[in-house]
């Protein structure tokens, strides 16, 4: 990767400030609303992360183009936004547009490919369309090992997912099965005290609960929870997802007292995020009528019904109880898409190693790329992995996100693709 660098660095850097200068400081702030929007979504503050991604789109389309590998990634947030407010109508068409466009530009069986096909997988998983979810996840799956081996962590959240749905479909033992794959998978590529740990935690869990484990359940959940607020903080709504479950938990224990203020801590958390209209609300409303009807408040509990009814029939008719297992994917903010023609001799692929170019002319050819700009990068810079040389010998650091370019993907294309993509 660093000796592509080296040889390549130069041109993509001209190609990225040539792009954006030829479309203007509206292209910057494009990719500007679109990082503000994920950070936003990421601290669960979704309904102020909408209009952004919104903008993002739009700036974009009129900027690059429709069919632009960067309005792909646009879409592709602000369907997972959508997605995560309940609009599953409106997520939809995003979802396959941006499909269908990565499919044209890099194929079939590319990550980007990968990454629109889990969206759609987790829109349908959601709506209860169960077949078509698995039938998505699978597709992914294949993708996803393919490409990145078998231990990558994308990898476990697909195996939530299908987890999720052998579950719901009362498939135990395949569900464990998956659970513990991805949990396994993640403790080693993540660590101990990651989000993603703590996702597969809570689906182990209500395993556990449905089978009559409570004291199982319940370590797994709190660990959870204390993963969730060390990580994403206490007012995010995966804290609340958390909250809710330790609290049906107790509910089903005949734990009232303990259940009652946890429904409502995690209902607060979800109208300050998530707005007064959204499902994961209508869910936990219906949670807290169970639990008062089993006290015996019956007029108490008929409210809290009307209201989350109305809350389904307003934003999500076809929504059941039964949320994916991972939250909808967002696009790496850092990360800048964008199409080349070069002059230079292509170096084809090989299983370990991208395609690259060596210093040789050759006809025009054309491709699409993918770049991280490091998290620490200054403007003016080209931040690449220190090398020595000894003995002869010239040796490179290993390249890492956090202080280096990183080239995530380069990928060929005819020239037809090419002027489809302009």
């Amino acid at each position: 990767m660093s000796k592509l660098l080296d040889c390549f660095a130069g041109f993509i850097v001209a190609v990225i400030v040539g792009s954006f200068a030829s479309a203007g400081a509206e292209t910057d702030q494009g990719a500007a609303l679109d990082a503000r929007a994920v950070a936003l979504y990421r601290t669960g503050k979704t309904s102020e992360a909408i209009p952004l991604a919104e903008r993002a789109v739009a700036i974009r389309e009129e900027t690059l183009g429709p069919s632009h590998p960067s309005v792909a990634t646009s879409l592709t947030n602000l369907a997972a936004l959508y997605q995560s407010q309940g609009r599953y109508a409106d997520a939809e068409p995003l979802f396959k547009r941006a499909l269908a466009m990565r499919e044209r530009t890099f194929g079939p069986d590319d990550d980007e490919v990968a990454e629109s096909l889990d969206g759609l997988a987790a829109l349908y998983q959601v709506e209860g369309r169960n077949e078509e979810a698995e039938l998505i996840y699978r597709r992914e799956l294949a993708i996803r090992e393919k490409r990145l081996g078998p231990s990558h962590p994308d990898i476990a959240t697909t195996y939530n997912n299908l987890g999720a749905l052998e579950q719901g479909r009362g498939r135990i033992a395949q569900a464990e099965t998956l659970y513990k794959q991805a949990l396994a998978i993640n403790e080693r590529a993540l660590g101990s005290a990651h989000p993603a740990v703590a996702t597969t935690l809570n689906n182990l869990a209500a395993l556990q609960q449905n089978q009559g484990d409570y004291a199982d359940a319940e370590q797994q959940y709190k660990r959870a929870l204390e993963i969730r607020e060390s990580t994403l903080g206490s007012e995010h709504p995966a804290v609340a997802q958390s909250l809710n479950n330790i609290a049906a938990l107790y509910q089903k224990q005949g734990r009232y007292d303990d259940a009652e203020p946890l429904f409502k801590r995690a209902l607060a958390i979800y109208e300050r995020t998530l707005g007064p209209d959204h499902i994961e609300i209508s869910w936990t409303l219906n949670n807290l009528a169970d639990l008062y009807e089993e006290q015996g408040r019956v007029t108490e509990a008929e409210s809290l019904r009307k209201r989350a009814i109305a809350i389904q029939d307003k934003v999500a008719p076809r929504a059941k109880n039964t949320p994916p297992a991972s939250p909808p994917p967002l696009a790496d903010p850092r990360r800048v898409d964008f199409l080349f023609a070069s002059t230079r001799q292509e170096i084809p692929a090989t299983p370990s190693n991208l395609v690259s170019y060596s210093g040789e002319r050759a006809p025009l050819n054309f491709g699409a790329a993918s770049v991280r700009i490091p998290t620490k990068h200054e403007i003016g810079h080209i931040e690449r992995p220190s090398s020595w040389s000894l003995f002869g010998i010239t040796l490179s650091s290993a390249p890492n996100e956090r202080e280096h370019f990183i080239i995530k993907k380069l990928v060929p294309l005819s020239e037809s693709a090419f002027d489809e993509a302009i």
